[in-house]
């Protein structure tokens, strides 16, 4: 279609035109493209850049451009009331980052599937890393839980971490505690030493405090032998990160009602795994139910008990933003 038939057109249909495009790219050919597009671009600027985005990330949008005002804001960027051609570059590269995260981390989800304990185990995945194919349902959970991760890592008090856990329910927890366990995997791969004293966990505790974004460089930097990698990585884990990061994140999910015992109860991001869970949410919340007023919550388990807070407790809504 020509620009001079698009100009015959209602700008309404212009608009309609644009909030149906499937990425950020394409939304830029066409605004660049014609002129009329490129007004009712303007006219609606706010509206289309977040239907596009909703379009690109699907579910995932909400917790993309929750990372995306987080970072604008530690940077001191952008408009966080708006949207800025900073925050479309942020959700794209933020899901390429994602993206890549997938790739290198799925085959860590699994329990077992590399002993921290052992040097061979770590140096044989990172020497080769299995390539694991999510299935749709398993790739949302796990791409979920990353952008939740990030964000958390912005986050700078224990409270403020706490309230933004509790915005989700017991299982999304759950899967974000199998992807951080998984995390805390790929840094003892990166760093190729065994875990055997405190001081390795306090190593790696400092490294997961840098957040995904870093750990994934280490991890590029690793594979590729970039000049300058030893010296990254002790940088990392020697001082620029947070040594007690690991601790507070134990002290969060047992404040959230998660403990470790019922996090060692599988990969709640695998498909197999998270049904099983979500069946023994279901059972043990229908059981407290039956159970008398009286003494009820005592026999509750942590999983019930993070079921209930989570419904008990009026949670931010998932539009609110924990920056503010």
């Amino acid at each position: 279609m020509s620009a001079r038939s698009l100009a015959t057109i209602p700008q309404e249909v212009h608009h309609r035109l644009l909030i149906s495009l499937s990425d950020f790219d394409d939304l830029a050919a066409a605004v660049l493209c014609a002129r009329p597009l490129h007004r009712a671009f303007a006219a609606n600027r706010r509206k289309v850049l977040s239907s596009v985005g909703r379009n690109f990330l699907g579910a995932l949008f909400t917790d993309a451009l929750l990372l995306a005002r987080g970072q604008e804001k530690r940077d001191r960027v952008g408009n966080m009331k708006g949207f800025s051609p900073g925050t479309v570059r942020l959700l794209v590269q933020n899901a390429e980052m994602v993206g890549e995260l997938q790739g290198v981390m799925f085959g860590l989800l699994s329990e077992g599937a590399v002993n921290i304990g052992s040097k061979l185990s770590l140096t044989r995945f990172a020497d080769a890393p299995p390539v694991v194919i999510p299935s749709e349902t398993e790739s949302q959970r796990f791409k979920a839980a990353a952008y939740r991760f990030c964000v958390y890592c912005l986050l700078q008090l224990e409270d403020d971490r706490l309230a933004f856990l509790n915005r989700y329910t017991a299982i999304q927890v759950l899967e974000l505690a199998n992807f951080v366990n998984a995390l805390y995997i790929l840094v003892h791969v990166i760093r190729g030493r065994a875990h055997e004293s405190d001081d390795d966990w306090n190593f790696a505790s400092s490294v997961m405090s840098t957040g995904p974004h870093a750990i994934l460089d280490l991890w590029a930097m690793k594979r590729t032998g970039e000049w300058g990698f030893k010296a990254v990585l002790k940088a990392a884990g020697r001082g620029s990160g947070d040594e007690h990061f690991m601790n507070e994140w134990c002290d969060v999910l047992a404040a959230a009602g998660v403990n470790d015992s019922v996090r060692r109860l599988g990969s709640a991001i695998l498909d197999e795994e998270n049904r099983k869970f979500a069946e023994t949410l279901t059972r043990e919340a229908a059981a407290v139910e039956l159970q008398p007023q009286t003494g009820g919550e005592g026999r509750a388990t942590p999983m019930v008990k993070a079921t209930a807070k989570a419904k008990g407790k009026a949670k931010l809504k998932d539009e609110s933003d924990p920056f503010d």
